[in-house]
């Protein structure tokens, strides 16, 4: 289980902020020719409150990254309860894209929005420190990359090119064909 680091937003947003929260979970099973196959179902969410010119007015991006991997992988015991495990396998990623502008006054309250979402197919590979104290536990760290080679557009009435402007503030690179990631956890043994 991965989880990431969550941060509430004030309002009204007299200064940008951001929320950001990431949570997986895997299963890892040992295949009879001693090799593993992982699976693993992430979401990860970001957001960003921009103040404008107007204090009761703030614009709002927010997008939101659902993954479905899979990875067939290799272990080479480096210590008797330190393990290098490695492999790749495929990806499927489901993405959403917003933006909003808000007003937070009681006497004018507007908004006006725009979405869209993605589907995405591609790769992973991984390589990952395995540390197992005790038989039933598991520390790890493991760096991912994924490569997105297939991404179609998922909604019908969704229209990405108004994002691109917008966007570029946030550092949303949207849409990124690339994922690199860097993850610490704790698994049971069972």
């Amino acid at each position: 289980m991965n989880t990431g680091k969550y941060q509430w937003l004030e309002l009204p947003a007299s200064k940008p902020s951001a929320f950001n929260s990431s949570f997986s979970v895997n299963y890892q099973y040992q295949l009879p020719t001693k090799r593993l196959v992982n699976f693993e179902i992430s979401n990860y969410k970001n957001g960003y409150v921009y103040p404008t010119s107007d204090p009761d007015l703030f614009k709002v991006k927010f997008r939101s990254n659902r993954d479905l991997n899979v990875c067939f992988l290799t272990a080479k015991t480096l210590q008797p309860k330190l393990n290098l495990c490695y492999g790749a396998g495929p990806s499927m990623r489901f993405s959403f894209y917003y933006q909003d502008t808000a007003s937070i006054s009681q006497a004018s309250l507007n908004f006006s929005a725009n979405e869209f979402s993605q589907f995405s197919l591609g790769a992973n590979s991984r390589i990952s420190l395995e540390y197992s104290p005790v038989k039933w536990l598991t520390l790890f760290t493991q760096m991912q990359l994924a490569a997105f080679v297939y991404v179609r557009n998922a909604s019908f009435y969704s229209n990405k090119l108004l994002f691109d402007p917008y966007f570029k503030p946030a550092q949303f690179n949207v849409p990124s064909r690339f994922d690199l990631s860097l993850r610490f956890g704790a698994g049971i043994n069972f």
